[in-house]
């Protein structure tokens, strides 16, 4: 070392602060462009210094910092300060430093300033916690950059990084590898990075990513991070990809054959298509939706995590090479490992499908091991395996958590063959020696064992799917523990399904189709022969918009969804669409509508056309049904088991027989004249009805416990029970003829419209009596009771019932119209009241008596209580009797005998109770002194006031209209 006391040549210069204490050494790692390895160090204080590093023996520099700022004044091709409890670092004038490593310091915010090194080509800034933005927009000879945070607590998600920013170039760049995990990134753009293959971004705050410019692309990280979506179609060379927790609804891969790691769990996926994938060897799909997983293709497949899903099977037997297994957490009835020999680890719990019979059968599936593992190895737990024969798989060298006891008997179940028209199929189960398939004899299933179903359909039809006992399974393959029903659902190839319109000739038209398949070809003939092929997918709605070139328009595929509503046809033809779930076909001016060769169908809007019939007795999937202003005089329902809406209103139906449709929740029968009666006591889960305008004598809805909503107004009814409908929150009944309602039990209830029953004041009053405190506060009317037609005595009812349960009516009444009031006895503690009318007739609460007549009340305090006040509509009541002019409240309040303190003279009370002093007038003029003479309030008293006083001796002096007196209380 020597000291330089001059620098002629320009020299590059890399400044450096930290968080050392002056006097403490220092050590950096520089490669010196100077080929005699000088370099020059200003250590803070001025003075420079000159040392040698030969890049062999001598490597590094090391001396005392004795000032704030090292200088550095070499140009380098290297260096290297990491772990050095550095702050701050400034590159100026080095255009030949090609990489930097200032790893693990304290470089704070913006303080990494490269711009004076615009050819770096490695960055290593990788745990500085306190660095929140990297501008490199510059560098576009950068390749590799590393600034992600190692956590110190792997359990705590708020230790991340500090970086917020990272700014690249926006075109030109060399980078090829970024690793930035564990820091706070909420965006960043890539776009001009289409060298990069290698992309780390796990554990930061990113909603969305763009890597559709990146070609080059082999290995993307973004896991633990928000997104929701993301395009790989352009990634053909991504082999791994890890990107679990996230909020992923679809994730689509077809494009990347390369892949051979994929992680995708714990996100949202309903549905993941591996078709394309076939190089696949480690995957892990668990924590999402998804209901079906083929990896058949994947002959290389390792490891598969699939749990935490709906699966209710999985086929394995082309993954030869697998080693382990996890699928806990789904709906597997069955599982076979016969092809799977290498596999050592599997875990199937709670798997509540699975059966003794079907662990049995997988337990003989199992290839043996060399050796037993001290841990289990075969993970049962919640399977139902306590029973089954686990010394199958333990002979074999299996580890088990649950240990069965071969209790469960396994013998055979009877299949029971649904036939169709449209093709025939057989059943077959593999034996348990040579795992060849055998047809099976009498329909005899063997119990846990797996069922292959083999189908032929017939000429111009395929196989959509099976059923077993009404249930659609996912393959041809089930398991059966007891007796089963097993169908097959044949639909016609896509050349012969298709909907045909007959319209008028250059006419606009528009439709809404969707497919069954995520891929569905769709052929379009506009009515001139000239045939438009499209691809739609089975999870949106497209809109087909143009004109008619002929007389019929024909839309062919196999087509699940069809909207035609209020375009002007002549007919709609739906028999050769087999497929067919959703129809809707409003306001379309047909006459006819054939849906017998449509089994698929469960939704149906065929309302404003003059069809006059309807038969629906073959679409017994059909749950929602809108048919109203279709001019209908009968229709039957009874094959439609599974409805759960029907909205028939507005046509000329004589009968309605509900006897099957238990699953109703929504009935709209309105304005159907002729339709007099309707039962629907069978409808327990019903929740609207809508029957206006029926003739109705009577409705019995006393079954129907689960009624949110009844509309049954304009009708003939005169008693309506609805004692029983506890979760009734909206009631319209008006243009009856009812007596009061008692709806005392609705405590939901916070809308009624009962105008037009011809109801009496008094009847107005005993409705009013009779509702629950409104459930919601309203901001507008939700009691109306005046009318057009057969009006209530509304203007003279006593609606003040009503609005002091929180109720706001459609018309204030004054209550003059009823000369009797309702007498309410509130419960006291303590004591009770016994109120006697001017018959000297005990008057019980809910009792109605006259209009300004006297009732007498009489305390009845239990032993050791005094009764304190009365009140009326809570008014104190002057002696014991009250004139009634209303509908009228009582309360009375006893307390302790030996707390109260209590004089009453001249239409003047007074008493206390602990810590208080009551007193009661109509209008008085009242001081309070202590026995000393020192005022302790003076003030005006209205009708009751209540003093807040310490424990002592009081005098209360009133002055009314009767008189001025002097009282002595006593306050405890």
């Amino acid at each position: 070392m020597c000291l330089v006391l001059g620098v002629s040549e320009a020299w590059g210069e890399i400044k450096i602060t930290t968080s050392l204490e002056l006097g403490s050494e220092f050590t950096f790692y520089p490669s010196p462009v100077a080929s005699d390895g000088k370099v020059i160090v200003d250590w803070g204080d001025g003075v420079q210094k000159e040392y040698t590093v030969d890049g062999m023996w001598t490597r590094s520099v090391s001396d005392t910092q004795v000032g704030d700022t090292i200088r550095i004044l070499s140009s380098m091709r290297s260096f290297d300060c990491s772990e050095a409890h550095v702050t701050s670092l400034s590159i100026v004038n080095e255009p030949e430093l090609t990489t930097l490593d200032c790893y693990r310091n304290e470089i704070e915010r913006t303080n990494l300033d490269i711009s004076g090194a615009p050819n770096l080509e490695t960055l290593n800034c990788y745990n500085n916690p306190k660095l929140m933005f990297l501008n490199l927009s510059e560098h576009k000879k950068l390749r590799n950059l590393d600034c992600r945070y190692d956590k110190t607590d792997a359990s705590n998600p708020d230790d991340r990084g500090g970086i917020t920013t990272i700014i690249l170039p926006s075109e030109g760049s060399a980078l090829e590898s970024i690793t930035a995990y564990n820091n706070d990134l909420s965006a960043i753009d890539l776009s001009g990075c289409p060298n990069l293959y290698s992309i780390n971004l796990e554990g930061n705050a990113l909603a969305e990513i763009d890597v559709t410019k990146l070609a080059e692309l082999q290995q993307l990280d973004i896991r633990y991070n928000y997104i929701q979506s993301i395009d790989l179609t352009q990634n053909a060379k991504l082999e791994k990809l890890f990107c679990n927790d996230n909020y992923l609804t679809e994730l689509n891969v077809f494009a990347n054959t390369a892949l051979m790691d994929l992680v995708c769990s714990n996100n949202q996926l309903t549905r993941l298509d591996l078709t394309g994938n076939s190089k696949i060897t480690n995957l892990s799909c668990d924590g999402n939706q998804l209901t079906k997983l083929n990896v058949s293709n994947m002959s290389n497949l390792l490891s598969l995590k699939c749990g935490d899903n709906l699966l209710t099977e999985i086929d394995l037997s082309q993954n030869t090479h697998l080693t382990r297994f996890w699928g806990p957490n789904n709906l597997f009835t069955y599982l076979d490992f016969y092809y799977n020999q290498g596999i050592n680890t599997i875990d199937i719990r709670n798997n509540k499908g699975m059966t003794p019979c079907s662990l049995n059968y997988m337990y003989q599936t199992l290839s043996g091991l060399e050796s037993a593992s001290p841990y289990p190895n075969l993970l049962l737990e919640g399977s139902n395996a306590e029973t089954s024969d686990t010394y199958i798989a333990t002979e074999s060298k299996w580890t088990v958590d649950v240990t069965g006891d071969g209790s469960a008997t396994c013998g055979t179940v009877t299949a029971t063959i649904v036939p169709s028209e449209l093709g025939t199929f057989t059943l077959s189960q593999p034996d348990l020696v040579t795992h060849e398939l055998h047809a099976v004899e009498n329909n005899q299933l063997e119990s846990g064992v797996p069922t292959y179903i083999t189908a032929s359909p017939a000429e111009g039809y395929q196989v959509r799917y099976y059923e077993v006992n009404g249930q659609r399974i996912n393959s041809n393959i089930f398991a059966a523990s007891e007796n089963v029903t097993v169908s097959a659902v044949f639909i016609p190839i896509a050349a012969n399904n298709y909907i045909a319109m007959e319209v008028e000739n250059n006419v606009p038209f528009s439709f809404g189709i969707s497919g069954i398949d995520p891929e569905t070809e769709v052929e379009i003939d506009w009515g001139n022969g000239e045939i438009e092929t499209m691809t739609i997918d089975n999870e949106s709605i497209v809109r087909l918009d143009g004109n008619s070139k002929g007389t019929t328009i024909r839309i062919s595929g196999l087509i699940d969804y069809f909207d035609c509503s209020e375009n002007n046809l002549i007919s709609l033809d739906v028999t050769h669409n087999a497929t067919l779930a959703t129809l809707d076909c409003y306001w379309t001016g047909i006459t006819s509508l054939d849906l017998s060769k449509n089994p698929e169908l469960g939704k149906l809007d065929c309302s404003y056309n003059e069809i006059g019939t309807l038969d629906l007795s073959k679409n017994t999937k059909l749950f929602s049904l809108t048919c109203y202003n279709c001019e209908l005089t009968s229709i039957d329902l009874s094959n439609n088991t599974e409805l759960e809406e029907a909205v028939i209103r507005n046509n000329s139906l004589s009968s309605v027989t509900l006897t099957n449709n238990t699953k109703l929740m929504l009935l709209d029968v309105q304005n159907n004249s002729q339709l007099s009666s309707i039962d629907v006591s069978m409808l327990s889960n019903l929740q609207e009805l809508q029957c206006s305008n029926m003739g109705l004598t009577s409705l019995d809805v006393t079954h129907n416990t689960q009624l949110v909503r009844l509309t049954c107004s304009n009708n003939q009814l005169t008693t309506l029970d609805l004692s029983k409908n506890t979760e009734l929150e909206r009631l319209f009944c008006d243009g009856n003829q009812l007596e009061p309602i008692d709806l005392s039990n609705n405590t939901k209830l916070n809308y009624i419209e009962c105008s037009g029953n011809g109801m009496t004041a008094c009847e107005l009053n005993d409705l009013f009596y009779h509702l629950p405190v409104c459930a919601t506060t309203p901001t507008n009317v939700n009691l109306f009771i005046a009318g057009i037609s057969n009006e209530n005595e509304a203007e003279t009812s006593e609606t003040s019932i009503a609005t002091k349960k929180g109720w706001k009516v459609s018309i204030d009444g004054d209550g003059s119209g009823c000369n009797e009031a309702y007498i309410t006895i509130e419960p006291s503690e303590n004591g009770s009241l016994e109120l006697r009318n001017e018959n000297n007739e005990v008057v019980n609460s809910g009792d109605k008596v006259a209009k300004n007549s006297t009732v007498t009340i009489t305390a009845l305090p239990d032993e050791g209580y005094l009764l304190r006040n009365v009140k009326v509509n809570g008014v104190s009541v002057s002696g014991s009797s009250f004139v009634v002019k209303m509908a009228s409240v009582v309360t009375a309040e006893f307390a302790d005998e030996s707390a109260i303190d209590e004089t009453e003279t001249a239409g003047v009370k007074v008493w206390s109770l602990p810590g208080i002093l009551r007193i009661v007038a109509d209008d008085a003029a009242v001081q309070v002194y202590t026995t000393s003479g020192s005022l302790v309030w003076e003030g005006r008293v209205i009708n009751e006031r209540d003093l807040n006083l310490n424990q002592g001796i009081y005098i209360v002096k009133v002055h009314n209209t009767l008189s001025t007196q002097s009282k002595k209380v006593i306050v405890k």
